[in-house]
C-alpha cells in the first residue's frame, strides 16, 4: 500500500506505436538546434570543449532520430485504422525524415573525426586544413538537418491535423 503512488511507473506502459513515435520524435526536432548553437558557439568563440560537446550531443541526438525513424512504422499501423488515413502524406513525412537521418549521421560521423580520439588514430584528421573545413562542414550539415527535421515535423503534424494542410 505504501508504494501505490509508484504504480504508474512500475506497471507496464500500454502505449501504441503512434504514442511511442510522438514521444521520441521531439528529441531530434529540439535537439539539433541545440547542437547547432553549441557547435557555432564553440567554433566562433574558439572554445574546443564546447564544440566537442556539440559533436557528442549530435551523436546522441542522431541515435534518438534513428529510434524515432524506427518507430514510424508502428505509428503508421495505428493510423491505417483511422478514417482519414492518407498514405501520400505519410510517405512524404517518412522520406524527409530519412534524408534528415542520413545527413545527421554524416554530420555526426564527420564530427567524430574531429575528436581527439580519432585525430590520434588517423593522422589525416590532425591536419589543420581538415579540422578547419571539417568544423565548418559539420556546422553547415547540422543547419541543413535542423531545416530537414523542421520540415519533417510539419509534415508529421499535417498527417493528423487537417487544419494546417
Amino acid at each position: 500500500m505504501r508504494f501505490l503512488f509508484l504504480s504508474p511507473i512500475i506497471k507496464p506502459m500500454n502505449t501504441n506505436g503512434a504514442e511511442l513515435h510522438l514521444l521520441i520524435n521531439h528529441f531530434p526536432v529540439v535537439g539539433y538546434p541545440i547542437v547547432f548553437i553549441a557547435l557555432a558557439w564553440g567554433l566562433f568563440n574558439r572554445q574546443n570543449q564546447i564544440f566537442l560537446f556539440g559533436v557528442y550531443l549530435s551523436v546522441l541526438i542522431w541515435v534518438s532520430s534513428f529510434i524515432s525513424y524506427l518507430t514510424g512504422e508502428g505509428a503508421e499501423d495505428v493510423l491505417r485504422e483511422l478514417p482519414d488515413f492518407n498514405i501520400d502524406l505519410i510517405h512524404q513525412h517518412e522520406d524527409t525524415a530519412f534524408i534528415a537521418l542520413i545527413v545527421g549521421g554524416v554530420a555526426a560521423l564527420l564530427g567524430l573525426c574531429l575528436t581527439p580520439w580519432f585525430q590520434n588514430k588517423v593522422s589525416f584528421f590532425k591536419k589543420a586544413s581538415f579540422e578547419r573545413w571539417g568544423r565548418l562542414a559539420v556546422l553547415g550539415l547540422i543547419l541543413i538537418v535542423c531545416v530537414l527535421f523542421a520540415v519533417a515535423a510539419r509534415q508529421g503534424g499535417v498527417i493528423r491535423h487537417s487544419e494546417i494542410r
